[in-house]
């Protein structure tokens, strides 16, 4: 089994790779915005949980990250993730007040994610989508070679 860890935030990459220790992590340090290119064998899977309601941009803007993680996903391999959702869902007066005070200080930037455009994103590039929605938090997976 391989496991791979890749952030942009050293501090974070150290962290998680200490606790991950016994697993021997590859660690990989990047903008999952911008394309990077490592030298390393593709993995069966690639993980972006909880990552695409912190990114800034649109959708579109987000989903260049499944772009650059193309090459590291071996054929038949699977993308999941999960992400928070603004619209598309439905979030409670708990979940919309700390959307706002996490958009308002910066940690979260997903004010106008919503459910059908992650969707879109996601068909655009593999054959085989599955979103569910638990609450305001979308889970995906999918498979397939990137279209």
């Amino acid at each position: 089994m391989r496991l791979g860890l890749l952030d942009l935030n050293e501090n974070s990459l150290n962290t998680a790779s200490a606790r991950l220790r016994r697993y021997r992590p590859e660690v990989y340090r990047a903008d999952a915005l911008r394309p990077f290119r490592f030298e390393t064998a593709p993995f069966g899977s690639v993980s972006l949980t909880y990552l695409l309601h912190c990114l800034p941009g649109s959708m579109s803007e987000k989903a260049r990250v499944f772009d650059h993680l193309g090459p590291l996903l071996l054929p038949g391999a699977v993308l999941l993730g999960a992400t928070l959702l603004s619209g598309g869902v439905r979030r409670t007066r708990a979940a919309r007040a700390l959307m706002r005070l996490y958009n308002s200080k910066g940690i979260f930037s997903n004010e106008a994610d919503s459910l059908d455009p992650l969707r879109q994103e996601l068909e655009r590039r593999f054959k085989h989508v599955d979103v569910d929605v638990v609450g305001c938090a979308a889970l995906f997976a999918a498979r397939g070679s990137m279209l």
